[in-house]
């Protein structure tokens, strides 16, 4: 008996099943939407930084544009179960509990403030509340 060349052992599948999990709670296609808006704001904006600050700019919006997906998510979890075309999300289907959930909405959140924070300027991190 031979194994598929690109079978994966049975201990790293549930793994790979809850980090695929977190990312889709992540809406990464919405991430990357805003990511090319704060971007291409960067690139009109005069605002003479260097571009290490645009890429710390950029990390730490990704962290609360995570965030707050996961957080519509989760808001929105009892009614995404009764809708065919979101039922098959990560909260409807159990694939995360609801904790999970709300414990990433608040890491992802508070990473992202701290990055901003730490930085870019403090006006950054400020605007988001």
């Amino acid at each position: 008996m031979s194994a598929p060349a690109l079978s994966l052992p049975s201990k790293i599948l549930p793994l790979v099943a809850r980090v695929s999990a977190y990312v889709e709670l992540t809406k990464p296609k919405i991430a990357v939407m805003v990511l090319v808006a704060v971007a291409a704001s960067a690139c009109i904006a005069s605002w003479r930084q260097p571009t290490w600050a645009v890429v710390h700019a950029l990390f730490g919006t990704l962290l609360v544009a995570a965030s707050s997906c996961a957080a519509n998510q989760w808001l929105e979890r009892f009614r995404d179960g009764l809708m065919p075309r979101t039922a098959d999300r990560p909260l409807p289907q159990g694939r995360l509990s609801s904790l999970e959930a709300v414990g990433f909405v608040a890491l992802t959140l508070t990473l992202g403030i701290a990055w901003l924070a730490a930085f870019t300027t403090l006006l950054t991190p400020a605007s988001l509340c």
